[in-house]
């Protein structure tokens, strides 16, 4: 098992955070951030692209941080 950097994992708890709260400028920066590594890139990417739509088009103020997908 790798051994897991404690900052990195303090920076993924912080994103996460902020992205259940609806803070998407923070949580993006920082799933930028977290993206670089490239083991990494596929998941944070996906957080970021979330965000992206979040932005376009925010879920309501009481979201549980569920995503329900309306298409195949």
């Amino acid at each position: 098992m790798p051994d897991i950097d404690p900052e990195r994992l303090v920076q993924h708890q912080q994103a996460l955070d902020a992205f259940f709260k609806q803070q998407w400028e923070f949580a993006a920066r920082q799933f930028l951030l977290l993206s670089r590594k490239p083991a990494d890139k596929i998941l944070y990417t996906l957080y970021l692209e979330r965000i992206q739509a979040f932005q376009e088009q925010p879920p309501p103020a009481e979201w549980d941080g569920v995503i329900t997908y309306s298409e195949k």
